[in-house]
C-alpha cells in the first residue's frame, strides 16, 4: 500500500493508492506522453498541418504580378472589359490586382470589377490587405 510518505510532493494528503493503482496511473500517463510526444513529432514534420487539411493560399502565383500591374492604371470601363475577360488574364493574376488595388488606391469600381471576375463578396476572401472602406472615384461635377 502506497502511504503518504510514498506520494509524489504536492499529492493530497490523506490519498492512499495500493500499488496496482500507482502502476496503472505510471502506465497511463506515460501512454499519454507517447502520444502528446508523437502529435508534436507529427505536426513539426507536417509544418502543422494536420492529415485533410486544406491549407495554402487560394490563388497561387498572385503575388507575381509585376507585368499586369499597369492595368489597374485604366480608365475604369477599359478595366473593368479587361478583367472580365478570362481569356485575356488568369484567375490568379485577377487575385493579384486586387491585393494591389487594395494595399494602394483601393478605388471602389476597381475593386467591385475584381471581386466580381473572382466571384467573391468581400475582397477579405482573397487578401487581408486594405481598409474597412474602398474610395469612391465618381465625379461629383463635370470638372
Amino acid at each position: 500500500m502506497t502511504t503518504e510518505s510514498n506520494l509524489p510532493k504536492g499529492a493530497p494528503k490523506g490519498l492512499e493508492l495500493s500499488d496496482s493503482e500507482v502502476a496503472k496511473a505510471r502506465s497511463e500517463g506515460a501512454k499519454e506522453a507517447v502520444k502528446e510526444t508523437a502529435k508534436e513529432a507529427y505536426i513539426a514534420a507536417t509544418d502543422g498541418e494536420q492529415a485533410g487539411d486544406v491549407s495554402g493560399e487560394k490563388y497561387p502565383g498572385s503575388e507575381d504580378i509585376q507585368l499586369w500591374s499597369h492595368w489597374i492604371d485604366m480608365p475604369v470601363a477599359e478595366f473593368e472589359k479587361a478583367v472580365a475577360d478570362k481569356d485575356r488574364i488568369a484567375d490568379e493574376k485577377v487575385a493579384g490586382l486586387l491585393k494591389l488595388e487594395r494595399a494602394g488606391q483601393n478605388r471602389t469600381p476597381y475593386v467591385k470589377a475584381l471581386c466580381k471576375r473572382l466571384k467573391v463578396k468581400s475582397p477579405y476572401e482573397v487578401t487581408s490587405a486594405g481598409p474597412d472602406y474602398t474610395n469612391d472615384v465618381t465625379s461629383v461635377s463635370k470638372l
